[in-house]
């Protein structure tokens, strides 16, 4: 939880910091994201918690939490346009 409060936290201040809107995901962008994460997650012994559907840089990317088989959650940045992850 305080993990996915941070990464709300922090892209709010980037979305401050830059002065502009952050970009909401259409359904059809999100679940690119999602099955990004998933597939990342598989390969990591991990499973999906959630993703983020707005966008605050110009990467097209967003932030995903994934937790592994212990509980430990970590994020990593999935695209929306293309399938595919990377970690923090």
């Amino acid at each position: 939880m305080k993990l996915i409060i941070r990464t709300t936290l922090l892209s709010l201040l980037a979305w401050a910091a830059h002065g502009e809107e952050p970009y909401k995901l259409t359904s059809a962008e999100s679940k690119i994201a999602e099955l990004g994460a998933t597939n990342y997650a598989k390969t990591s012994n991990a499973t999906l918690v959630s993703c983020s559907n707005l966008c605050t840089r110009d990467d097209h990317h967003v932030a995903c939490t994934i937790a592994d088989k212990a509980g430990a959650r970590s994020e990593v940045q999935c695209s929306y346009k293309s399938e595919g992850c990377k970690k923090q």
